[in-house]
């Protein structure tokens, strides 16, 4: 999508030719839209924030004449925990029954998080001792900092099923600074894991993939070209005898074929990268930080059902889990609703999901339906059908939903996460400076980038700007 972006503001902004390289056979990147039985079902992102708090791919979404309908809501949750018997039910946005203790440590920690996200970090990263030392720290590490002994109830559990749900990796994993940069980009940490006010509000109608193929016919029209299954090999620059740069990148792919350009932009995550040769090589902080980089794991499946039988017995469809490597490796389900179909989203992230993606997909259907009847009742063991993408498993992205840092690799390199390499530029959502690792993010880079080669080239952009915040 943020290549996509990039291509189609740059050609309504003067620039003469434009060409995407799609390294897969389909655009979309990690939307992916599948058909069944007539309706298109996301197997990959899907979810949009109301407009005030993503406003990019709502003016885009509203650009391409698409239409957003709500996120199911209503009715009961479920919080399944190890250190309880039974699944614990709730209907407000944080789960109550955690104790007083559990449920302040929580919030504290929402709280705080953004409040040092906000002073510290801001949508941007500088080096300095607080970030240093905030970089050194896992996510784990500083969590169980701030929920204390009130995190080894319901607290706990619950972070975790964040970080999960959010980076697709652990707690253990993950830069503190990094989860303070995602959260100071989004605008709070609440707003990531709620439905209502935050960022799993609406879906669009009809999948979230048909964006990027709408907008492929967008380049087309405009007299671009968009070429898939022609994956970059090798990058480039020409030089004088001085070793100063010409106007001349070749960009080489694995299927022989060759195009030469002014400029390129890259609009992968940093992480996949790291395999393209570059002549000369990219500067030492660039290569540190593609190398540093991983990508979060996840395995997303739908279960379809001849009724939404969990509506009927007052459930909202919401689960949150305390998954596990062993029988229990769901975390996360919401209702899916959508053309007259009863179906249910269900999420494998981080540790389980690396783990499971090593086992067969009846496996997985088996787990994951055990689970589902345990929280819903027997009718969940009987699906119609049952779709899954494991995104660990994909050639492609390698991962989902992010690039993610580990403690220490993030603050010495961030500097170079969107500066320009002459005339090699970043999109993508890791290099957005706003909802960072959505579909927002996304459209956002991709146009800042697109700016970007536009005044490098002398080329005055549009007074029709769709730049947000």
């Amino acid at each position: 999508m943020s290549g996509l972006v990039c291509a189609q503001e740059l050609l309504q902004n003067g620039a003469s030719k434009v060409l995407v390289l799609e390294a897969s056979d389909r655009v979309g990147g990690r939307n992916l839209s599948v058909t069944y039985q007539g309706t298109r079902v996301d197997l990959g992102g899907q979810w949009l924030a109301p407009v005030g708090q993503q406003p990019h791919i709502h003016r885009l979404v509203r650009e391409l004449g698409l239409q957003t309908h709500p996120q199911h809501y209503n009715g009961t949750r479920v919080l399944d925990l190890k250190s309880r018997s039974e699944p614990l039910h709730y209907n407000s946005d944080i789960p109550t029954g955690l104790g007083l203790g559990g449920l302040v440590a929580t919030q504290r920690l929402l709280t705080t998080s953004y409040l040092k996200a906000k002073l510290w970090v801001g949508s941007g990263v500088t080096r300095g001792n607080k970030l240093l030392k905030a970089d050194a720290k896992s996510c784990e590490e500083a969590m169980e900092g701030m929920v204390g002994n009130a995190g080894q109830g319901g607290a706990k559990p619950l972070i975790t099923a964040m970080v999960r749900g959010v980076f697709g990796v652990e707690p253990s994993q993950l830069s503190w600074l990094h989860y303070l940069h995602y959260v100071a980009c989004s605008g709070g940490a609440e707003r990531l894991v709620k439905v209502r006010g935050g960022f799993q509000e609406m879906t669009i109608v009809g999948g979230a993939q048909q964006v990027s193929e709408m907008l492929k016919d967008q380049v087309h029209e405009l007299g671009g070209k968009v070429v898939v299954g022609c994956r970059v090999a090798e990058v480039r620059v020409a030089e004088d005898s001085c070793g100063v740069s010409n106007d001349v990148v070749t960009v080489s792919c694995e299927n022989g074929c060759s195009f030469s350009a002014k400029r390129i932009v890259f609009a992968s995550p940093p992480a996949r990268l790291a395999s393209i040769k570059f002549d000369p090589p990219l500067p030492v902080l660039r290569q540190e930080l593609q190398n540093n980089q991983f990508i979060g794991c996840i395995i997303k499946s739908i279960a379809v059902y001849e009724n939404a039988f969990w509506r009927e017995k007052g459930f909202s469809g919401e689960v949150v889990a305390e998954a596990d490597e062993g029988d229990s490796p769901c975390f996360n389900v919401y209702d899916h609703c959508i053309d007259g179909k009863s179906m249910l989203v269900c999420f494998i992230n981080g540790a389980p999901a690396k783990t499971w993606s090593a086992r067969s997909q009846e496996d997985r259907r088996a787990a994951v339906l055990a689970q589902l009847a345990k929280w819903f009742g027997e009718e969940a063991h009987s699906p119609i059908d049952y779709l899954e993408k494991d995104w660990v498993a994909d050639e492609f992205t390698a991962g989902c939903p992010i690039g993610c840092y580990p403690p220490g690799k993030m603050a010495p390199y961030m500097e170079a996460l969107r500066a320009p390499c002459g005339r090699i530029h970043w999109a993508g959502t890791e290099a957005a400076e706003h909802c960072q690792g959505f579909m927002d993010g996304a459209v956002q880079s991709g146009q800042r980038a697109a700016r970007e080669m536009l005044a490098a080239e002398g080329i005055q952009v549009s007074t029709k700007q769709r730049c947000f915040g």
